[in-house]
């Protein structure tokens, strides 16, 4: 799998330097399309992804609730930091900087469920001693 990611992506580096020299407004386009032919490519890593956190979950018992949180973390971050990138090479620095405030205040936001969680439990640890 690495190696056919390894052969899209110098593909695209190939064509962003042939479309930069001819037709330089095409390379963002070629970019992003080489960035959703990536992501379709290794879509089905997620659901690997997703079967380990439910066993890494399932043998320690929390609730369903903060799987889907942290699978809600997770795409959060990859999104924010695919968004990030795209804007940085286009040259849209400051605007990069607000996707990833915005970014890092939406994951912060989406894990205090499980941060409360973890409190109560903390508590409820101490209480019993």
């Amino acid at each position: 799998m690495s190696l056919k990611i390894a052969a899209v992506v110098f593909c695209e580096i190939f064509l962003a330097a042939v479309l930069r020299q001819y037709k330089p407004e095409f390379v963002p386009v070629s970019a992003l399309a080489c960035c959703a032919l990536l992501a379709a490519m290794v879509s089905g890593e997620l659901l690997r992804v997703s079967d380990a956190f439910s066993g890494i979950l399932g043998t320690v018992g929390p609730e369903t609730a903060h799987l889907t949180a942290m699978l809600k973390i997770l795409g959060t971050t990859l999104v924010t930091q695919f968004a990030a990138d795209t804007a940085r090479d286009n040259g849209e620095t400051a605007f990069a900087g607000y996707i990833e405030f915005t970014g890092k205040l939406l994951a912060a936001s989406l894990s205090l469920p499980i941060f409360r969680a973890l409190l109560q439990t903390v508590s409820a640890m101490l209480e019993g001693l």
